[in-house]
């Protein structure tokens, strides 16, 4: 799993469940998802938190990601290592490489000026601008809103409300809501996260901000701008007690600082 991977699958997971809501208070629980694509498919995934850490154990990855209020930490399970990185150093890291990009995209433009309207499409075509997916909605202002429904249900035991999901005025998706999960941990762990990230990666989206109004923790989200529509929900909730070796990798596992895999990997593609 590349070190751009891991750090856009936190943020999509964080756009799923970062919700407003009352602190843990040293309550910890346990949420296990499964997704409509099979209980052994990606998108499903198992959710641990207290009042101050997350971790994040994915279905079908080799890697596990833990978020404490320092920084965070990825297990990878298949090359034995544990990559750690404080919230300040993620986000030099990251403002280096999006200096970089913006350099190499200044050059490619510089280049098309002496480029025949063909030459040009023949190069787009098998390198496209250095933008990510929060290049077009960092600064813009937020299409997504929210509407709580008069409907209730319940999903892994637990009841809940539904909030239908609008996009540009339009019903997108629904979210499944509980009140009985407070998840402020997760709201400031993945806003800290996505804060340390540049635009082009899909920084600075500001996503506490797309939830005001929503209180409750997501059991169930169905996004209908898929066919089929594509569903996470909820099969287990818990309230549970961890030890602190669940916020830390294997003791076994060579402990490695991200900035040094990163470094690691951008030789390799170099070779």
């Amino acid at each position: 799993m590349s070190i751009q991977n891991v750090a856009r699958g936190a943020a999509m997971a964080a756009l799923y469940l970062a919700v407003p809501a009352a602190a843990l208070a040293g309550k910890g629980w346990e949420v296990e998802y499964h997704s409509n694509a099979g209980a052994d498919q990606p998108g499903s995934f198992i959710l641990k938190m207290d009042d101050e850490n997350i971790r994040l154990t994915p279905v079908g990855e080799e890697a596990e990601v833990i978020i404490t209020p320092e920084g965070f930490l990825v297990v990878n399970h298949e090359s034995h290592e544990n990559m750690a990185m404080r919230f300040e150093d993620l986000e030099t890291a990251m403002s280096g490489i999006s200096e970089a990009m913006k350099q190499a995209q200044a050059q490619l433009d510089e280049a098309k000026k002496n480029m025949s309207p063909e030459q040009i499409e023949a190069m787009e075509k098998y390198m496209p601008k250095f933008e990510g997916p929060g290049a077009a909605a960092a600064g813009v202002e937020r299409k997504y809103s929210f509407k709580r429904t008069k409907e209730k249900g319940e999903v892994a035991g637990l009841s809940t409300v539904k909030a239908d999901v609008y996009e540009d005025g339009e019903v997108v998706g629904e979210v499944w809501l509980t009140s009985k999960i407070p998840v402020e941990t997760l709201v400031r762990s993945s806003e800290r996260m996505i804060q340390s990230l540049p635009p082009e990666m899909g920084g600075n989206l500001g996503l506490a901000e797309m939830f005001v109004g929503i209180e409750g923790f997501p059991l169930k989200m169905v996004n209908r701008k898929e066919d089929p529509h594509e569903v996470i929900e909820a099969v287990r909730a818990a309230e549970k007690k961890f030890g602190d070796d669940t916020w830390k990798g294997p003791s076994e596992y060579k402990t490695i600082s991200m900035a040094d895999r990163m470094k690691f990997e951008m030789n390799e593609d170099r070779e």
